[in-house]
């Protein structure tokens, strides 16, 4: 049953163990999902049924722990029983055998008596006699050896009982930390019951021994009672059996309190060693925490250094393309520098042209004088040569009527065909020099309209330049705009690369502090290896523990640090996320309000655009409406002017047809206005819209500004305090070491201490037991001396117990006291999360109209 009981245990605490994780976990995830109410809800039934699951491992725990003290109990029991009826057969035997009887003279009788005083003490321990009564001698010697056995053997009994009852204990003060207060006061009270029970056995073996004593002393008085010969014999023989029977007690709780002190130091040496080993697995859990951390850091750095990389990829793209757009720029700008040096020597030979034409004009104006006096005078020439010929044809005779008269007039009045041969023949000279003049003429026109539309070209040329002026600087303007983004690229590249180089050294600094933790917990394994078990000196204040609490108390500060730091990094991610919440909330509304603004100028546009169409509309139709009512007017005073009588049903018709026409029109026109009103109104509206939008826009971007700046220096001094943790961080790490280096050295001196001490111990343990119940070295043991020694031992026991529970109370007092510091703090912490305030997305809603 019980090594059953034993597995069930051990199966329980691991599923306990398990439970208590799985609980841990359900408890992780209802702090991450509190503020979601659906996974907040799953988590809180997650741990509920966690928590439901411990209780019940717990209680179940419990009453296996409790069913195995009782079969413990009860093989204690069973063992102290079967320890008591050997010890009563031994007695019996004991009553069997002859009791001692003196047969000599009273002098001899004491000498004898004092012998086999002495006899049966060098028996009891462990001396043995080569007398005259060998069997005798062996027979008490087996006895003796038989009783020392069954001791020895109850005390290993008892040594196991305490062994398995500190494992108990060890599991019981795990299971008070997992379950509740009364359970745990219950389990002390188990505990206290069991140790009470075994004193009670304990004090069971000594009366047995007692009263096997007395039994002794029942049977001498009754065989002395035999002999009432001399009274001196029998005073001498109940003194020599009362002697007796205080050295065997004297020896006995010599031995007790032998193996109490071991048992204490055993005790004491497992508290250290289960405390070392807490400690050990501590480290270890921090060690393992930390290589977590520095994993976890060590991939979020390689990401950032990718980032980095990429960031730098990136950078040295754009510098590229920057580079080949400040070539091209560089290439547009010797284009146009060599455009600008073209139209600069084009301005020169437009200059020149210009001189040249203005001394040209003048040239020219004198010629084109000269040549309009001269055209002048050659028509005048002309004219004058006509009207001679003109003259000279009517002056000719006819040729055929006149021929005789010709024949027989007179030489006078003849006319010479010789000489107006001539004369023609000079005309046509003359006629043809001034033709080619006048082709001359008409060629320096046109020589002259071509300079004139060159000078028209040197005008359009004169307005390229101009363009490309224009051109020269908005490019030098381009050329500014990507110098300046060179310089930015440049300086981000700079950035970069000291990011880079930060990261680098980070990288560089966590992995010296990886290389550092990993020799701290090198160092840890070999100072725990190296560690010897230790012993508690003098009351149990020792430099070591001194030590080990000035180690609590520095562990407790660095916790409470690292705690509060957790929880300013915690802070700061909080506020992260609400920041970058924050932002994209904004954005996004930045975005809503920008396509709110493009939609509302686009339909103000649509709107404009009818607007104008609908007033070129009215324009037409009142146009259209001024030309009717003419047409109208016109045709109805014709119709009354031409026929008044006949027409009148004509006319009326005209006019209901006009009149109709117009009605038409007027209601075109309100419809019109009415539109006209409307599309108004709507601009109106939507033009106030735009404004209470804008407004808003300047209002979130000013409180988003105040809101990123607040958030900028807080962010910078929760920077600093960081800063200046990790400095604290460091300096305690560094003491941490020191104060290791000099645990050790202590430790060192504090083992060959307690070796001396050892040694100290066993040499007093072996005069005290030499020097038993003599004040002096000649004069022989006595009662009373015997008595004193026997009360100062248990005084000295006493006071020591006194001492231990004292030192038990006032670690149970500091116990209390750390587990209500930490019921408070834990309440704090609760009562933190739930006045906690959650901060509000900035969020700016813009009614649509």
């Amino acid at each position: 049953d019980h090594s059953l009981l034993t597995n069930r245990i051990s199966a329980l605490t691991s599923k306990l163990s398990l439970e208590s994780k799985i609980r841990e976990a359900a408890s992780s995830l209802a702090r991450l999902h509190a503020s979601n109410k659906r996974l907040s809800r799953q988590a809180t039934d997650h741990l509920a049924t966690a928590n439901r699951k411990v209780d019940q491992v717990a209680t179940e725990l419990w009453k296996l722990t409790q069913r195995a003290g009782e079969v413990q109990r009860k093989l204690l029991q069973h063992m102290a029983g079967v320890l008591s009826l050997g010890i009563r057969k031994l007695e019996e035997k004991n009553s069997q055998n002859p009791p001692f009887s003196p047969q000599n003279l009273p002098q001899s009788q004491a000498t004898e008596g004092n012998n086999g005083i002495e006899k049966l003490f060098n028996e009891i321990m462990g001396v043995k006699n080569d007398g005259e009564n060998g069997v005798s001698d062996n027979v008490s010697s087996e006895k003796i050896s038989n009783l020392e056995n069954a001791l020895q053997n109850v005390h290993q009994t008892l040594a196991e009982a305490r062994m398995a009852l500190k494992r108990k204990d060890k599991e019981i003060e795990e299971l008070k930390t997992k379950a509740d207060d009364t359970m745990a006061e219950a389990r002390e009270r188990t505990i206290a019951e069991l140790r009470t029970e075994l004193e009670e056995i304990g004090i069971r073996l000594d009366i047995v021994l007692r009263k096997h004593k007395a039994d002794n002393r029942e049977n001498n008085n009754n065989g002395s009672g035999s002999d009432n010969e001399d009274s001196d014999e029998q005073y001498s023989g109940t003194s020599s059996f009362y002697r007796l029977s205080t050295m065997t007690t004297a020896t006995q709780h010599l031995q007790k309190e032998q193996y109490k002190n071991i048992e204490e130091n055993l005790t004491s040496l497992e508290k250290a060693l289960e405390g070392y080993i807490f400690k050990i697995y501590k480290m270890e859990q921090e060690v393992s925490s930390l290589k977590n951390k520095s994993d976890d850091e060590i991939k979020t750095l390689q990401n950032q250094l990718q980032e980095a990389i990429n960031d730098t990829n990136k950078s040295q793209e754009d510098l590229k393309t920057e580079k080949i757009k400040n070539l091209e720029a560089l290439n547009e700008n010797n284009e146009l520098k060599e455009k600008v040096k073209l139209t600069k020597d084009l301005e020169k030979q437009i200059k020149e042209m210009e001189q040249r034409q203005n001394e040209k004009g003048v040239n020219e104006k004198n010629f084109n004088v000269d040549l309009e006096l001269k055209l002048k005078q050659t028509t005048r020439e002309y004219e004058e040569m006509m009207d001679h010929l003109k003259n000279l044809f009517n002056i000719l005779p006819d040729v055929d009527s006149k021929d005789d008269q010709n024949k027989d007039g007179s030489n006078k009045n003849k006319f010479g065909l010789d000489e107006f041969i001539n004369r023609v023949r000079a005309v046509r000279e003359e006629n043809r020099r001034l033709h080619d003049q006048t082709s001359l003429l008409q060629a320096r026109l046109e020589r002259i309209l071509e300079q004139m539309t060159e000078l028209k070209g040197q005008d359009k040329i004169k307005q390229e330049l101009k363009n490309t002026q224009q051109e020269l600087e908005e490019t030098k303007a381009k050329l500014a705009e990507l110098e300046e983004k060179a310089q930015s690229a440049k300086s981000q590249v700079q950035s970069t690369n000291e990011r880079e180089n930060e990261m680098r050294n980070e990288l560089e600094s966590l992995r010296e502090q990886l290389m550092t933790s990993q020799e701290k917990v090198r160092k840890l394994e070999a100072i725990m290896k190296r560690q010897s078990v230790l012993q508690v000196v003098n009351d149990g204040k020792t430099i070591k523990e001194e030590f080990q609490q000035q180690l609590a108390t520095q562990e407790q500060e660095y916790e409470a640090q690292m705690k509060e730091r957790d929880i300013i990094i915690k802070k700061l991610r909080d506020d992260l996320t609400n920041t970058t919440t924050d932002k994209n909330n904004v954005t996004q509304t930045v975005r809503d309000l920008e396509e709110m603004l493009k939609s509302k100028t686009r339909t103000l546009d649509q709107r404009e655009v009818t607007i104008n169409r609908l007033e070129g509309d009215i324009v037409k139709f009142k146009s259209e409406l001024a030309e009717l009512k003419a047409a109208t007017d016109g045709e109805v005073s014709n119709f009354n002017n031409n026929s008044e009588g006949n027409n009148d049903s004509t006319i009326l018709g005209v006019g209901n047809s006009g009149g109709n026409d117009l009605n038409k029109l007027k209601e075109e026109l309100e419809a019109a206005h009415e539109e006209l009103k409307h599309l108004r109104n709507d601009k109106e509206k939507l033009e106030a819209q735009l404004r209470q939008s804008k407004d808003t826009l300047e209002k979130s971007q000013a409180a988003f500004a105040t809101r990123e700046a607040s958030l900028e220096k807080s962010s910078e001094m929760m920077q600093a305090e960081l800063d200046g943790i990790n400095k604290e961080f460091d300096r305690l790490t560094r003491n941490f070491i020191d104060f290791d280096g000099e645990r050790q050295k202590l430790e060192n001196s504090i083992d060959n201490l307690q070796k001396k001490c050892e040694k100290l111990e066993n040499e007093l343990a072996d005069e005290k037991l030499k020097h038993m119940g003599m004040d002096a070295v000649s004069e022989p043991a006595t009662t009373a001396t015997l008595r004193k020694e026997f009360r100062k031992m248990m005084a000295d026991l006493r006071t020591d117990q006194q001492k231990l529970l004292q030192r038990e109370t006032e670690e149970k007092k500091k116990l209390e006291n750390t587990v209500r510091n930490l019921k408070r703090e834990k309440e704090a912490e609760k009562w933190e999360r739930s006045t906690k305030s959650t901060q509000t997305g900035f969020v700016v809603s813009v009614l649509s109209g």
